[in-house]
């Protein structure tokens, strides 16, 4: 019995509604002697009782045995049972109704295909040998005066017989086994692709449905190694691209990254110019042997959703591991990665959605640097982590000088540009850990994780300002504080770093001061 992806048993047809369908037909063709010894007087070789009370009794095992409620293990042997009794009946009904000549063995030829088909096709093979011993037993008794002899048909007809019933019930139970096998595939590959999707829809980072889809690959594609490429932008051959790669193989999950050029004419700019599966049997490209070194026979498909990475998946020897290196690859294995490769970038590009919403949400729209609420989080961090470590934080409070000034003579949008270029070199000018935000209208504030040279940092800052190129010169006055000189909360560091600005702009502004120590006096001034 196929598996589910769950680890369980998968159905096609639940057990009670198997036994339900299976007692009708049981019924039924207990019913079908009786019926014929009543419109078939000439076939009757036996009194009416002779027929009735066994078909009465049997009709009464058949229901007591198909009781649905019993442990599933033990309604199958008492099933089994009830069919035993099933092909008894059956021979005495052949003694009763001319034997062989008469109605019985066809209507046997029913009940073993019905069976067959509404149990399994094993049950149907073993009520078929049931019958066949049922049916032998009595030619025999009947040839030796054991049994009153009802028909004048031969050991041939028994041969002929017993020759079409087995013909027939193997050719049914082939095809059913044959149909059953690919209706529990369709119905494995089905749930497969319904639990994936809701593993996959939980997934809230790109890199994990990347990862649950290589181990789809892996596991459920038998593919001997798999990978997923999350490429960063839809490239044509011959570009160059960047991409994020998680590979799953005998060793488990790995991430790496790629970057390079697309081969105008190599699989990956087919499969991505396509999105359909390529096959190739051996691949020697650098994007390839880059991810899976020494690959073999590969599959290669990609989908994408616009305005998100594209998915690229690889497979390689799809299938090797339950049939044997073949020369192709099953169509329902490829329809199933499709499926799923397709559901993979959907959640991709609801990740890449959400992670734009969130960074939107701690940006500021016009300096592209964080806003106060990411400045509030990022700051109380780094206090934290400073004080559990011991480690040194600075802070920086930047001013725009007389920006009031630059809106009133050249404009809101020359005052929009200076805000920009500062912002621009804040977001790439930092010491790497460090972090910048929009403080208030024209104000910066800057924090620098394991930095104790505030100071230097912050005349570099003030230089990199005033050499900016504006419609008009822009200067910049730096307040500077430290942990723990200054204090050792994010609101005692921002008032310190808040004071020291203070005192640069009353200084003369287009200078860098450092809050003074608690009893130390005036702050210190680093520059003019």
């Amino acid at each position: 019995m196929s598996r589910s992806p769950g680890g369980g048993p998968a159905p096609l047809v639940s057990f009670s509604e198997r036994v339900r369908w299976v007692l009708a037909a049981r019924l039924l063709v207990i019913a079908l002697p009786v019926g014929a010894f009543w419109l078939l007087p000439d076939a009757r070789t036996a009194s009416w009782s002779d027929l009735v009370q066994p078909a009465l009794l049997t009709a009464v095992v058949a229901v007591g045995t198909s009781w649905r409620r019993l442990p599933r293990r033990l309604a199958i042997t008492v099933l089994g049972f009830g069919l035993v009794v099933d092909g008894a009946y059956l021979g005495w009904a052949m003694h009763c109704l001319h034997g062989l000549t008469g109605p019985v063995p066809r209507i046997a030829v029913v009940y073993a295909v019905a069976i067959t088909l509404l149990a399994s096709f094993r049950t149907g093979v073993k009520v078929t040998a049931w019958h066949t011993v049922v049916l032998v037993v009595v030619f025999q008794f009947e040839r030796t005066g054991l049994l009153p002899s009802t028909s004048a048909a031969g050991a041939g007809h028994l041969r002929w017989h017993l020759l079409s019933l087995w013909v027939l019930v193997l050719t049914v139970a082939c095809l059913a086994a044959a149909n059953e096998r690919e209706l529990r595939r369709r119905r494995y590959d089905s749930d497969l692709l319904r639990r994936f999707a809701v593993d996959v829809g939980r997934c809230t980072r790109a890199t994990e449905a990347a990862a649950l889809l290589a181990g789809l690959g892996r596991d459920e594609l038998l593919a001997r190694r798999a990978a997923v490429l999350l490429v960063d932008e839809p490239a044509g051959a011959g570009a160059d691209v960047r991409a994020t790669c998680v590979v799953a193989d005998g060793a488990g999950l790995r991430e790496v990254r790629w970057s390079g050029t697309v081969p105008a004419d190599g699989t990956l700019a087919r499969a991505l110019a396509d999105g359909g599966p390529v096959l190739r049997s051996r691949v020697d490209e650098p994007w390839l042997t880059g991810v899976l070194p020494d690959p073999g026979r590969v599959v290669v498909l990609a989908a994408a959703v616009a305005g998100s990475p594209t998915v690229v998946l690889v497979l390689e020897e799809v299938g090797a591991r339950r049939r044997g290196r073949s020369a192709g690859v099953s169509r329902r294995l490829l329809a199933t990665a499709e499926h799923a490769a397709a559901q993979t970038v959907s959640t991709v590009a609801r990740a890449g959605l959400v992670d734009q919403l969130r960074t939107a949400a701690v940006t500021d729209g016009l300096t592209g640097v964080g806003n106060r609420r990411a400045l509030d989080e990022s700051l109380a961090a780094a206090v934290d982590d400073a004080r559990r470590t011991g480690s040194p934080l600075s802070v920086l409070l930047l001013d725009l000088d007389h920006f009031k000034a630059l809106n009133d003579t050249h404009g809101h949008e020359a005052g929009d540009d200076a805000l920009r270029a500062v912002g621009s070199l804040l977001r790439t000018g930092l010491p790497a850990g460090a972090f910048a935000a929009r403080y208030g209208g024209e104000e910066f504030c800057v924090v620098l994780p394991a930095t104790a040279d505030g100071a230097g940092v912050a005349e570099g800052l003030r230089e990199r300002v005033a050499a900016l190129d504006l419609v008009a010169p822009v200067t910049v006055s730096v307040g500077v504080s430290a942990l723990p000189a200054h204090g050792v909360t994010a609101r005692d560091l921002l008032h310190a770093a808040d004071t020291a600005l203070y005192d640069a702009k009353r200084g003369g502004r287009d200078r860098v001061r450092v809050c003074p120590v608690a009893g130390s006096g005036r702050a210190a001034q680093v520059t003019r």
